[in-house]
Order: C-alpha cells, then structure tokens, then sequence
C-alpha cells in the first residue's frame, strides 16, 4: 500500500459526492493541482451534477483531461458526448482524448468489473501510458459495444505519475472485485495503484 492510502465508506450519494470535492478541494491546495484526470460513465455523474449545481471555487483553474473514450464501431466518441452533455457549464475547461500525452496533476477514476481502470484492460502491462487497445468481452458486454471495438485510454502509467489518485467505486455488484483489489489481486490492473503515494477509495456500500 501506498504511504498514505484510505478507504472511505459513503453510505448515500450526498456523503460520496462530498467526500470526493472534499478530496479534490485539499489536493489542489495541497499538489498546486492544475490539472485533474476525469472518467465517463454512471459512477460520476451525480458528482457532476452537483458541479454543474454548485460552481465550486476550487473547480475554477482546473483543466479536465478525458482519460477515455470508445474509438472505433457505432459508438465512437460517445464520452466526448457525455462530457459534453454532463459537463456543460466547463466546456472551456475539457481537454478531450487526443494524442494521449498529458500527465495530469490528479486523477479521478472508476473500476470495471474485471478490475480496468479507464480502459486499461486485463493483460495490459503497468507502465502502458496511453493509446488504442482491443476491448475485453466484458467491457463490450457492460457498455453494449459490439465485437471487435476499440477503445482510446490513458492507462496506469499515466496515472502513476499524477501526485493523488481518487477511486469511486458505486454499487454493491463490485463488493468484490474491489475486495481482490485491496487484497492486490495481480490480475487485476487497478491493484497496481495501491502502490501510489496518494490513494483514495470510495466507495458505496
């Protein structure tokens, strides 16, 4: 485990989304954070609502770097659309999936149910920095993407490298998966970021 990592236990949406500015509030001031990592998807979407809601002051100054997105197939770039739709008030602030080559100061992340963290998936090598890697069957299966689709990421090597990491994790569905990542479970890509400096879990349940 990293020198300083918890776990924190939110049991309704009002306590985690809390929880999560709380983290972000402290490590920009703490990092002079300019930069944080963001994920697509349901896990964060009540907490950009309520950024949409409250116009937090520590949001402003921030660049929201996208750390994911589907590359190929029918849905292309529908967590560019999500962005857009979700985070419509910073458009100004979005740094969309391009080249793949920012490092961010921070990073907010979600886990899949085979343990990826953005589309970093199973079998990937932990010092992979960005780029297009073929989606596993449960990925296509969870998001409804057809055979065959690719995905465009940043992966744990790129968010090693940020100076705090803020896993949210919702729904008791993933109870285990997140159990095999705190027991460093090596098969699955998100255990590798208990070994960062500055590590966070929340979760739901």
């Amino acid at each position: 485990m990293g020198s300083y990592s918890r776990h924190l236990r939110c049991k309704d949406e009002s306590s985690w989304v809390a929880a999560a500015n709380t983290w972000l509030a402290e490590r920009k001031q703490k990092y002079n954070a300019q930069s944080v990592y963001l994920p697509a998807g349901e896990t964060p979407k009540a907490l950009y609502k309520d950024w949409q809601a409250q116009n937090h002051g520590f949001l402003k100054g921030l660049k929201f770097i996208q750390i994911d997105d589907v590359a190929t197939g029918p849905k292309k770039h529908i967590f560019r659309q999500f962005f857009i739709d979700h985070l419509a008030s910073y458009q100004k602030q979005m740094s969309f999936f391009d080249k793949g080559d920012e490092v961010a100061d921070l990073a907010i992340l979600g886990l899949g149910m085979n343990g990826h963290v953005a589309f970093h998936e199973p079998g990937i090598q932990t010092e992979f920095f960005s780029g297009c890697l073929p989606l596993t069957n449960k990925t296509l299966e969870v998001l409804d993407l057809e055979k065959g689709t690719w995905g465009q990421t940043f992966g744990l090597g790129a968010f090693l490298k940020t100076k705090s990491i803020l896993m949210i994790v919702r729904g008791a569905k993933k109870e285990s998966v997140v159990e095999r990542m705190m027991a460093a479970d090596k098969e699955l890509p998100a255990a590798a970021l208990l070994k960062h400096s500055d590590f966070t879990l929340i979760t739901d349940f």
